[in-house]
């Protein structure tokens, strides 16, 4: 093989998107502090069994702290939990971006899946830079939406549903 034809294959593996994490730089423990900034008052989904219960477990219980271990490494992700079987999993995901050209983007985020008082809720928070000594967000804190999870009776699985808003702070 000759120079000509690496130049070309180097500037395409370089400017390439990430497709997964490192995962030998995961931190073994994130710590995460979340307010809820926003609750909705009404949804087109506020009909779904469960929505109401939790957009009220959410206006009851304004913060969620917790501190989360390294549990396990997958191929593309590192998965933390903490003492109450909430998770927090440190991966690379795919998101399709209609402004684009290309409409695909390829983004670090950390998926906070918890509950509170019965109720489930997921955040998805996009990760600036990880390492072995912790996560850097791209504004801290990082104004992300909030979801319930519910099972979905027109789906016949669980999905999650925006609720509303909250401030991540994650170390």
């Amino acid at each position: 093989m000759n120079l000509k034809s690496i130049v070309p294959l180097a500037i395409i593996v370089s400017s390439s998107q990430a497709v997964a994490i490192d995962t030998s730089l995961c931190p073994s423990s994130l710590s995460v502090a979340a307010t809820v900034t926003r609750v909705n008052a009404s949804s087109i989904y506020s009909k779904v069994p469960g929505w109401k219960e939790a957009q009220s477990t959410l206006s009851n219980n304004r913060s969620f702290r917790s501190s989360f271990r390294l549990m396990r490494k997958t191929q593309k992700s590192c998965i933390y939990g903490d003492r109450s079987n909430n998770t927090a999993t440190l991966t690379t995901a795919t998101l399709i971006d209609p402004e684009v050209s290309e409409g695909t983007t390829s983004n670090d985020i950390v998926i906070l899946n918890y509950s509170i008082a019965g109720s489930s809720f997921v955040s998805y928070v996009a990760v600036k830079s990880y390492s072995i000594s912790g996560v850097a967000l791209w504004t801290d804190p990082s104004t992300q939406k909030i979801k319930t999870k519910l099972f979905s009776p027109d789906w016949n699985r669980a999905r999650d549903f925006d609720l509303g808003m909250v401030a991540v702070q994650l170390r």
